[in-house]
């Protein structure tokens, strides 16, 4: 009986040209999105191929996402679209029997009242179906214009759009049964759609309400499958609004079937809302939600190593993470940590760990502080109080209690929080502090929201506190590591603002005055970073008998002091060469020169890397630009020694004597000492000690690692210590490199698009017409 009810629905449906009207406009709409899009990306990439092949080859990566899923990508744009469809398709399905008089024969026949819902609930999914397979006409079409196209993304999404469809239609048919009037059905439809895409955004600030309205929302829930993460949860979500809006019809329609008291009704609708909200409630539990990353470079999973790390925590121990956010953070993260964003806090940055460890324990604290000593004038405390002349540190929270449009009674005073933590070497900014069997790390925000490899490395130290540890030489005028000045190294290695900083990505890290103290045993790498004057002769014992012992290290010098590092560097069987590379070029200094890779190259930047790039044609062979450097000389005795970059044949030559680089350009003169060939200007070194493999890495150029020259080199340092701590260290980011490459030539993608915007539209109206004229005649 539903069957037959659903058919002689579907044949109304087809019947009307509201269907015919609904199908051709949502066609127009998948096929302008679509092919706009697809003949933009082909034009383009064929004016990158004539200029560049290889630029085409990188640009052109990640093609599903440009086609199906931007700004104005076909799947954001039927989503947007698709509140404006439903309320049509749906309006007249049960007040067309009521007006028609048709219901008074339903309501007498041997027909159930769940008969009735069900049945026009399924010819309206089939329908729907129809709308789905519109969709999958685009999708289908992607396979032949992209090359290793993700279809696993495209089937999430696909599958989202068929729910949010269930969704919408459940709704449409309850409204329906509301009233007579089609239209106000249809404005009735909308407006509750409309209250569940929004809904999620309200009254966010509030702890009752947050979880409820979060609950309810369709926006949030399709946000995962549309980008190829399917959850349990979200599924139940959708099963949960078409179970409580065609419950709500059949209460509806048995009402007007058989008299009920109204609080009989009312206890009906309770009874659905509760268990609704009971079933999404528990399976929306970190503990019983289960997951499927179904794209192809699974970016949804925390990669393997960041699993591995949380299968070894006990499972009775549980994970307790803790944000503090300070209402007058001078670094304006505030809003990041307040209530109102506290499920984005969760959703975007924990749920791919609660994937793996449910049992995680979330805390939050709110407060107000501040120490001006540490924050720059322009952006902190300075900045703060000259916007609040004369205003104490209490009033200025409370005028940013107002501006957040939250409770200033929720913040605890300065002596309240420092009785219970102190802040201030982490600058009263907000951050995480994960605490796991009384041991604990800070995790931070930085300019951004952390990643698998700061909360990855900081999981590490929890557990067992065996991350690498880097000793940085100092006492010689070597670079600083907590300073932010031109020549010194704190960006890259201590400054808690960068998210890639080394101390953020899990490595302990100190400096070492090897004059007063010796190198201590849990010393994984040392840092001997461009000593300005000689060593002295312990220092140098100490770094010769660290090394002798098969520990790794990285050694950088400069062109004008080899003569601090030769008397170390030869015991390695290496040399810096006297003078310093030159490459005269009219668009820089004749200083700057341009490194090749060479053969150790591969090994340092990982063999995985590398292999993955030639699969994808991707170049593998990028100069690096050096801002001066010296010549290494090198003799394999002690150590296997390979050249990692070294200078460009014909192109650069050693100056031997005193370089002016802002004067005329020099001026080759073999008289003078000048020679040429190829230089290397970095080294590594292996030699197996026992059970490992020693490492070493000489550079030519300490300011390569330099605060100012970093932008310029931000990958670099995390690769040469991957590489020195054989790969374990830095965690890695998990990102697999895409495949998807566009292949359409553009001349094809503007056929397409006469095809799929003009001809089929013209087909579909023209059926649409010629079946409802010979209906009309029957």
């Amino acid at each position: 009986m539903i069957f037959k009810i659903a058919r002689n629905e579907l044949r109304n449906l087809f019947y009307s040209p509201v269907a015919w009207f609904i199908t051709l406009v949502f066609f127009i709409t998948c096929a302008v999105l679509f092919t706009n899009k697809l003949y933009d990306q082909a034009v383009f990439n064929e004016l990158l191929v004539k200029s560049d092949p290889t630029a085409m080859k990188i640009l052109s990566l990640h093609a599903t996402l440009a086609l199906y899923f931007g700004l104005d990508g076909l799947m954001p744009g039927i989503v947007r679209n698709l509140h404006l469809f439903i309320p049509l398709l749906t309006m007249g399905l049960i007040n067309r029997e009521v007006n028609n008089g048709s219901i008074r024969l339903l309501y007498s026949s041997p027909i159930k009242i769940w008969h009735i819902v069900f049945g026009k609930y399924l010819g309206l999914m089939m329908y729907n179906l129809l709308l789905l397979a519109i969709v999958g006409v685009f999708v289908a079409t992607g396979f032949f214009a992209v090359r290793h196209i993700d279809y696993g993304t495209l089937l999430s999404a696909s599958f989202g759009f068929f729910l949010m469809l269930a969704a919408y239609s459940a709704v449409g048919l309850f409204m329906s049964s509301l009233t007579t009037y089609q239209i106000v059905a249809a404005l009735g439809t909308f407006l509750v759609l409309f209250t569940l895409s929004r809904i999620g955004g309200l009254w966010q600030q509030y702890d009752f309400f947050r979880d409820i309205t979060w609950l309810l929302s369709m926006e949030g829930r399709l946000q995962k499958l549309m980008v190829g993460l399917i959850r349990s949860k979200d599924l139940i979500y959708y099963l949960s609004i078409v179970f409580i809006f065609l419950s709500f019809t059949l209460i509806r329609l048995q009402k007007g079937r058989q008299y009920s008291p109204w609080y009989l009704v009312l206890g009906k609708h309770v009874l659905v809302l509760l268990i609704a909200l009971t079933v999404g409630y528990i399976g929306s539990r970190p503990r019983y939600t289960k997951y499927w990353d179904t794209t192809a470079t699974k970016v949804h999973t925390i990669p393997a190593p960041v699993q591995e790390i949380i299968s070894r925590m006990d499972k009775d121990s549980s994970l307790e993470v803790t944000l503090y956010t300070n209402l007058v953070d001078s670094k304006q993260r505030t809003p990041l940590g307040l209530p109102f964003n506290r499920n984005g806090y969760l959703e975007g940055l924990w749920d791919p760990y609660l994937r793996f460890k449910p049992e995680i324990q979330f805390r939050y604290e709110y407060y107000y502080d501040n120490n001006p000593a540490i924050n720059h004038a322009t952006l902190g405390a300075g900045r703060m109080y000259r916007e609040f002349p004369g205003k104490s540190l209490k009033h200025i929270a409370e005028e940013h209690a107002k501006l957040f449009k939250v409770s200033f009674s929720k913040f605890k005073s300065p002596e309240e929080m420092r009785r219970q933590i102190n802040l201030d070497a982490e600058g009263y900014s907000l951050v995480m502090q994960l605490k796991y069997k009384g041991k604990t790390e800070f995790v931070r925000f930085g300019t951004g929201r952390p990643a698998v490899q700061q909360i990855g490395g900081a999981l590490k130290r929890l557990i067992n506190n065996d991350n690498p540890e880097l000793a940085y030489v100092y006492g010689e005028l070597e670079r600083d590591i907590y300073s932010r000045g031109r020549r010194d190294y704190g960006e890259h290695s201590m400054l808690k603002e960068n998210l890639d900083a080394l101390i953020n990505t899990g490595f302990r890290i100190d400096t070492i005055d090897l004059r007063t103290r010796d190198i201590p045993k849990s010393v994984t790498t040392v840092v001997l970073a461009d000593p300005r004057r000689e060593l002295a002769t312990e220092v140098l014992r100490k770094l010769k008998a660290y090394i002798a012992e098969g520990k790794n290290m990285l050694i950088l010098g400069e062109p004008d002091k080899q003569y601090v590092l030769n008397p170390l560097l030869r015991e390695l069987g290496v040399e810096m060469l006297p003078g310093q590379i030159v490459e005269p070029k009219y668009t820089a200094t004749p200083e700057k020169i341009l490194a090749k890779p060479a053969k150790g190259y591969r090994a340092v930047w990982g063999e995985e890397n590398y292999r993955q790039s030639i699969a994808l044609n991707l170049p593998v062979d990028r100069p690096l630009e050096l801002p001066g450097t010296a010549a290494l000389k090198y003799n394999s005795g002690k150590f296997d020694i390979e050249p990692v970059f070294e200078t460009m044949k014909d192109k650069a030559w050693l100056k031997a004597g005193k370089l002016v680089s802002d004067s005329a350009q020099p001026v080759f003169n073999a008289a003078e000492g000048d020679s040429t060939g190829t230089f290397s200007v970095a080294l590594k070194l292996t030699r197996s000690t026992g059970n490992r493999e020693q490492r070493i890495l000489v550079w030519g150029d300490a300011d390569l690692l330099s605060n100012w020259n970093l932008p310029a080199t931000n990958n670099l340092p995390p690769m040469l210590l991957k590489w020195l701590h054989y790969g374990e260290f830095p965690l890695d980011k998990g990102l697999i490199q895409a495949k998807d490459v566009m292949k359409l030539p553009a001349n094809q993608a503007k056929w397409l698009r006469i095809v799929y915007v003009f001809i089929v539209p013209v087909v579909i109206l023209a059926g649409a017409a010629l079946l409802l004229k010979r209906r009309n005649r029957k």
